[in-house]
């Protein structure tokens, strides 16, 4: 029977009751609008069962298996999956994606993401529970399924973070890459590898629930990939990854009899569904991701922006001073915004941004920090992961510092772990993580200087009237501009002090808005000295103040800090107060 003929006597038979339970079937729904060929809007379709008059339901995705060059979502595993799940109460649907060699790595896996978020959209109109949409498929949907999980970068593009599901369910997948990949590559079925294309590749300790079930008789090989995709997973801090091996089950078997009663796969399977919700949906905290920012929300308000590309240089402003890898917007909770990229009065200053000025490598003097001496200069290199959790959501990023040589050289990357955490709304809470390793086997010396480091640069109309760059500012002079620090020292007399935190505070539309930064005590030569300019909304944490030191392979630079933006002054009671539970590792509580 013709797959078209089988599918329509299934949705006839679905559209009324289906195993004696009432439910509702939508055959072939798009999942990608924006289609660009023929083969793309027929085979990016869903078929969704889901119970009739019921609210509050569970989601199974379910992607079928075919070594990702065959295979339909209308088949008789996907049957038996729906006979199962649909028993329960559950709805299910049954996803078809690209094949290659129409397409090649990593279109269907683009597929598999798009088609998970359209679903879970879907579902969540048609009453079913958002916290709980599950994730699974066989063989080769079982790769795209474990893909989905542990490498956020395909449901970034569609806004979203694996974090969004309620757990994921590989059923005999390949944790290393796709034997159909290899073959893209020119590369032979039995040689292993493992690169980003293999689920392997991206183990880390942020991933949601897994429970990865094989047979003890599947395909050469699939036992071992699997036993050594957990064990790295769970070694990596994984708690909520579960694992089992069926006896006597086979590769087609491990899925084929879930139709039948009190199959062990299914049931354990069952309870992992009663065991699991999305963890972070209750949470407003999440993360949206284009080609050039990472944003932060909380709801629909932004807390910040990370630009993985610089913004063009303003008219009047030199391409010299564009760079990426900053934070800008970072906003008050009024909305006011307290960052500046590009200000007319030092154009290399952006937002929160990282940079040393008076470095040596390669016995060549290397300013990082001001970008019109061309002789360095930080950037973007890549997004690693970014999180949603129920206290908090962010990301992590990899910044290169490079020379300005012929060849440029790269001798820095730095790792930005920055996580934004919940407050009661009176003020925003992020943390910055950041660890500087050495690229090459020649060290960077950073020389004793004045300023360099973390910093933090305010609005221009934060200016003093007095600063010798208002010539180039066209805002008016604002004299409302102040520091303090906990030592309760202002602009001048904390100068280089070693204060536990420092706050820039300042009018903005008739409004107060304060950025306030705390240094950690266990960062290198804390309280680390703190350059307060005296005219300027800007400051910086900057240990090279107290002398030399040297960035290399055996010496990694290692630094947190963490942002608390008001709509009030400062209030230095509470920040000793909050520092002392934050150095506690205790969360800021909202409230307190």
């Amino acid at each position: 029977m013709s797959v078209v003929r089988w599918s329509c006597l299934l949705v006839a038979f679905f559209s009324n009751v289906l195993f004696g339970q009432s439910v509702e079937t939508i055959p072939n729904i798009s999942y990608k609008l924006d289609a660009s060929n023929e083969y793309e809007r027929e085979r990016c379709t869903f078929d969704l069962v889901v119970p009739s008059g019921k609210n509050e339901f569970a989601t199974l995705i379910w992607f079928h298996g075919g070594g990702l060059e065959s295979g339909d979502k209308v088949n008789k595993i996907a049957e038996g999956v729906i006979n199962h799940f649909t028993k329960a109460g559950m709805a299910v649907a049954s996803v078809n994606y690209r094949l290659s060699p129409k397409v090649t790595y990593p279109a269907y896996i683009d597929d598999a993401a798009a088609a998970v978020v359209r679903i879970r959209q879907e579902v969540t109109n048609r009453g079913g529970d958002a916290t709980r949409v599950f994730i699974s498929g066989h063989s080769a949907g079982a790769y795209l399924t474990t893909m989905l999980a542990v490498a956020p970068e395909y449901l970034l593009k569609y806004n979203a973070v694996p974090q969004d599901f309620a757990g994921y369910l590989p059923v005999s997948g390949q944790m290393f890459t796709h034997y159909t990949i290899r073959k893209e590559r020119g590369i032979p079925k039995t040689q292993p590898m493992i690169d980003s294309a293999a689920p392997s590749w991206h183990v880390q300790d942020q991933v949601p629930p897994i429970l990865a079930v094989w047979g003890s008789k599947d395909l050469p090989t699939r036992a071992e990939e699997n036993q050594y995709f957990v064990a790295a997973m769970r070694e990596a801090g994984n708690n909520d990854i579960q694992a089992y091996q069926f006896e006597d089950r086979t590769h087609d078997t491990i899925a084929s009899q879930m139709n039948q009663a009190a199959d062990e796969v299914a049931s354990m399977m069952d309870r992992f569904i009663a065991q699991h919700r999305s963890r972070h949906v209750a949470c407003k905290l999440r993360v949206e991701q284009t080609d050039t920012t990472l944003t932060v929300k909380d709801g629909d308000r932004e807390i910040l922006v990370y630009n993985k590309v610089s913004p063009p240089a303003p008219k009047g402003i030199d391409a010299i001073y564009e760079r990426s890898g900053f934070v800008h917007p970072v906003f008050a909770p009024n909305g006011e915004v307290v960052t500046a990229a590009f200000p007319a009065d030092h154009p290399h200053q952006h937002g929160v941004f990282s940079a040393w000025v008076k470095t040596k490598y390669a016995g060549k003097e290397v300013d990082f920090w001001n970008l019109a001496g061309r002789t360095g200069y930080a950037l973007h290199e890549r997004v690693v992961a970014t999180f949603q959790t129920e206290n908090s959501a962010g990301f992590e990023v990899d910044l290169l510092h490079r020379v300005a040589s012929n060849p440029p050289a790269d001798v820095l990357r730095e790792h930005w772990k920055l996580t934004v955490q919940p407050t009661d709304g009176t003020y925003n809470c992020f943390d910055l993580e950041t660890t500087q390793h050495a690229i090459t086997d020649l060290p960077l010396v950073v020389e004793k200087y004045h300023y360099g480091g973390v910093a933090v640069r305010g609005p221009t109309s934060w200016l003093l009237a007095n600063d010798s760059d208002r010539r180039f500012s066209s805002s008016p002079p604002n004299e409302t501009c102040f520091f303090l620090n906990s030592l309760g020292q202002d602009r001048i007399a904390g100068n280089h002090a070693h204060a536990k935190w420092v706050a820039l505070s300042g009018q903005l539309n008739g409004k107060t808005a304060s950025m306030i930064v705390f240094d950690h005590p266990q960062n290198f030569r804390s309280p680390q000295a703190s350059r307060l300019h005296p005219t300027k909304p800007y400051f910086c944490f900057s240990p090279c103040v107290d002398g030399e030191f040297v960035i290399d392979k055996s010496n990694p630079y290692h630094a947190r800090y963490r942002f608390l933006v008001t709509s009030e002054a400062p209030d230095a009671k509470w920040l000793d107060s909050t520092w002392n539970r934050w150095i506690n590792q205790d969360i800021v509580a909202p409230g307190n």
